[in-house]
């Protein structure tokens, strides 16, 4: 009901402002910033739709003919599936902000990009060394997380430089939303089993699994 009122909500905003949004004759040019936030919306869109899928197996299954079972390892079934996503995304928030919209420079972006992606590769290598961090998917994550902190920062230090604090907004967000990657990641390659009860023995409701 909660995620259906606002499917809802939404809908109704676009039926009632269909005609009034702007539309483009010619299709987005891949160096523009416009193709890569379609891009990412669509990334976005299709990691909530995942999400809201396999929470609602429960809900689901309650339908006449739909057997859906909740995956086994919930943790493991979502890093399956949702580590892609947050690659990608942290990925597209550290370049997406140094494209033009229509059009870019390729040679500029290049250039540009050449410059975070090997402050990027140094800083991921020498945190990854600094916490033990081995597991090759969680560097990816790490590094795609730290370059959308590079890019970022990259991009917003002109600006501020210049004064124009509030075209910085959206660098604040990606960043804030790479470090929130970045410290789940190593509060996750941190954890190690210390103790596995393999004897099915019941040790009282004060011990979890």
């Amino acid at each position: 009901g909660f995620i259906g009122t606002f499917v809802l909500i939404a809908a109704v905003l676009i039926i009632r402002r269909w005609k009034l949004m702007p539309g483009s004759k010619e299709e987005d040019k891949l160096l523009s910033r416009e193709f890569w936030m379609y891009i990412g919306s669509l990334v976005l869109t299709l990691s909530a739709f995942h999400v809201i899928f396999v929470t609602s197996f429960p809900v689901l299954s309650k339908i006449p003919g739909v057997d859906l079972a909740p995956p086994a390892d919930k943790i493991e079934h979502y890093n399956k599936f949702q580590l892609p996503f947050a690659v990608i995304i942290t990925i597209m928030t550290g370049f997406a902000q140094f494209m033009r919209y229509r059009d870019s420079n390729g040679w500029n972006f290049t250039k540009q990009l050449i410059g975070i992606v090997s402050a990027s590769a140094v800083l991921t290598a020498g945190f990854a060394w600094l916490v033990g961090m081995q597991n090759s998917i969680f560097i990816t994550l790490l590094f795609s997380s730290v370059f959308g902190v590079v890019g970022n920062a990259a991009f917003m230090g002109p600006l501020l430089k210049k004064g124009r604090f509030r075209f910085t907004a959206s660098s604040v967000s990606h960043i804030g939303f790479a470090l929130v990657i970045i410290g789940a990641l190593v509060s996750n390659s941190q954890q190690e089993v210390i103790s596995l009860n393999r004897q099915g023995v019941d040790y009282g409701k004060n011990f979890d699994k």
